[in-house]
Formats: structure tokens, sequence, C-alpha cells
């Protein structure tokens, strides 16, 4: 039997931006994360602004778990403070990924040149012990020159 007394709240623990879909989870008694699911698959067949106001207006009406105020005005005020420290926890979150990706590529970059040094020191080496009759020290360095030339290119693009 359905409980007379539960009431729509977003959730404070259930919660990835604003406890709106934890909260509809609980009352309807449907696991959040198809809900979730949902948001998204309908937030990409809208293009994305539709679902971004349903859900901004949702914020606004629902009011969070705990909550008694009845002041319209200071509702508003605390789902836009709310927002601005949501997505503030968001653009820090990005920017920690941006950085550490950017680290994890100087890391690769640094790889790849460690790589080509050993291979063409082997290559010297078994230049001087045994003929390699198909090796050509012309074109491996001609090969070596364009391959450079590309990484330059594809870096400057990616940089600039």
């Amino acid at each position: 039997m359905e409980n007379p007394n539960k009431k729509l709240y977003r959730s404070n623990t259930n919660k990835v931006f604003a406890g709106v879909l934890g909260g509809l989870g609980h009352y309807y008694d449907v696991d959040p994360l198809f809900l979730r699911i949902a948001f998204v698959i309908l937030t990409v067949i809208s293009n994305v602004f539709p679902m971004f106001f349903v859900y901004l207006l949702l914020m606004m009406l629902i009011p969070k778990e705990g909550d008694v105020s009845d002041d319209g005005k200071e509702k508003i005020r605390e789902v836009m403070k709310e927002v601005k420290d949501n997505a503030q926890t968001v653009a820090e979150e990005m920017r920690a990924e941006f950085d550490k990706a950017k680290v994890e590529h100087r890391v690769a970059k640094k790889s790849v040149i460690g790589y080509l040094l050993v291979l063409v020191g082997v290559f010297m080496i078994l230049k001087s012990f045994i003929p390699i009759h198909w090796f050509s020290w012309n074109i491996f360095w001609s090969v070596i020159i364009i391959l450079l030339g590309f990484y330059v290119l594809t870096n400057s693009k990616r940089n600039g």
C-alpha cells in the first residue's frame, strides 16, 4: 500500500547535480539510474536546451529534502546559488581532468621520442654487426624527418 503522506523532495543523498532525479526516483519508487539514463537520452534527442530548462524548473519547484520554507523568492535564490555552486564544482573537476590529460599527453610524447631513440640505436648496432642489405640510412633519415614534420604540424594545429 502506498504511503499517502509521501512528499516529493530533491534528494540530499542520491544526487548527481541537484538531487531532482534522485528525489523523483525515491517518490515513485524507481531506481534514479533509470531516470538519469532516460533524462540523458531525452536531453540528446531534444537538442539539450529544453531538458536543461525542465531540470532548472524542477529544481525551483521541488523543495530540497528537509526544507520547510514557503518563500518563493528565497527558494529561487537558493536554487540559483546551488546551480552556480554545482557549475563551479563541475568546472573545477573538468579543469583537473584536463590538466591530468595534458600531463599524460606530455608523458606520451616523451615515450614516443624515447622509443624512437632506442629504435635508432638498435638499428645502428645491428648495421654495425650484421650487414642489413635492405636497410638504407638515407631513406631512414628521410622518413624520420617527414614523421617529425607531421608531428610538428599536428601539434601546432592542436595547440594553436
